[in-house]
């Protein structure tokens, strides 16, 4: 099943771009996923109930007690390259913006939390900007 994890969508002007990426998506079988701050230190495999269970198990299921994530940002899970386009385009019709953090679950990252994974775009974001 194809989800979009979203991170840090709060407030007003955010509550109603997530209500419009639910509705963009509703038919199309893409699951929005608003990710709750406590849960920013779950795996991200996890968070889109695609790491398998035999392999590697969170370690502690620990809460987040931290600050919000300093951007929004949106995780994509189960997206062929063609659809991932497609996804695109309809979450920036929906309101999300170039400044959101985007990136696909993959392998290397899918035990990754959310703050490791933003530090992570940060970083290459600023690269890509130099």
């Amino acid at each position: 099943m194809k989800k979009i994890l979203i991170f840090g969508f709060h407030g007003l002007a955010d509550d109603m771009t997530v209500y419009r990426l639910k509705e963009a998506f509703e038919k199309t079988g893409v699951e929005i996923v608003p990710v709750k701050k406590e849960d920013y230190l779950l795996s991200l495999g996890r968070l889109a109930d695609m790491m398998p269970e035999k392999r590697m198990p969170d370690k502690k299921e620990q809460v987040y007690q931290g600050a919000e994530l300093p951007v929004r940002m949106l995780l994509f899970a189960g997206f062929l390259q063609e659809e991932l386009e497609q996804a695109l385009e309809v979450c920036r019709q929906s309101g999300t913006t170039r400044e959101d953090l985007k990136a696909v679950l993959t392998p290397f990252n899918y035990t990754w939390n959310a703050i490791s994974l933003c530090e992570e775009l940060r970083k290459e974001h600023q690269q890509m900007r130099k």
